[in-house]
């Protein structure tokens, strides 16, 4: 028996990161799970499906919206009769200096990833409660490069918020036996990395990190493989870098 057979795995995902929501889909897959994609992006969609081979099933979900992502799940949970895991990847928006970002920016920033979480945890869980338990994977988005920091002040507030609100999701649902985790990745290597960034940016990026290399996409989906299956049940609240070492020697330093 595969380790995830039979588990139904719920995809929440913010159309900037559908290239990670992909390798976790697939990687899912693998593992013997059936996987429902939530998105606004059908094109992308099918074409993972396709590559899925028929083991899972996209539902159109603006997952900013709270009518949709309770529309999208009920949906969801009348197909298969039972969620077991969310895998959640919200977005994240704006790119600028704290002293130059708007109001309305700003509440942009966090209508795209806290109250997008909130919503889609909120939903998923009431019918993981039916379960009688299940497992709830928040996937921040990635890092920045460190040079990139002074744009990126009210992105890390964001993400320190999506983590503390994470955990409180943890503590509510332990007794309800659904456990509820946070991915952190570091930098990762993806399709416009090295193109976005320049051939020096991204060498001295990689420099920074202990192990010397960028995080891949499956990286991440090896994490929340692990966070969804039998392997982790005694784990929840928990943060887990996924960062090639860099958060463990910036916090001992």
């Amino acid at each position: 028996m595969k380790l995830l057979q039979f588990q139904n795995v719920v995809i929440s995902t913010d159309d900037n990161q559908f290239d990670i929501a992909e390798s976790v889909a697939m990687m899912f897959a693998e593992y013997g799970a059936n996987v429902s994609i939530l998105s606004k992006d059908r094109v992308q969609a099918d074409k993972l499906l396709s590559a899925l081979g028929g083991a899972g099933f996209h539902v159109d979900c603006d997952i900013y919206k709270k009518e949709s992502c309770e529309k999208a799940c009920k949906l969801v949970y009348e197909t298969w009769g039972k969620v077991d895991v969310l895998v959640n990847l919200p977005g994240m928006t704006q790119d600028k200096c704290i002293l130059s970002i708007d109001p309305e920016e700003l509440a942009e920033n966090f209508s795209c990833s806290i109250f997008s979480m909130v919503c889609i945890n909120q939903t998923v869980s009431g019918y993981m409660k039916k379960n009688g338990g299940g497992s709830i994977i928040n996937i921040m988005p990635p890092d920045k490069i460190n040079d990139q920091a002074h744009t990126s002040s009210h992105y890390g507030a964001v993400k320190e918020c999506l983590v503390k609100l994470c955990k409180s999701f943890a503590q509510d649902l332990a007794e309800s036996k659904i456990r509820v985790n946070v991915v952190t990745p570091g930098f990762i290597n993806r399709g416009f990395t090295v193109s976005h960034l320049g051939y020096g940016a991204y060498e001295c990026a990689i420099s920074r990190i202990p192990l010397r290399r960028g995080g891949r996409v499956e990286d991440i989906a090896g994490s929340s493989i692990f966070l969804a299956s039998p392997l982790s049940t005694y784990i929840t609240g928990m943060e887990m870098f996924v960062d090639g070492g860099v958060h463990y020697i910036n916090s001992s330093s």
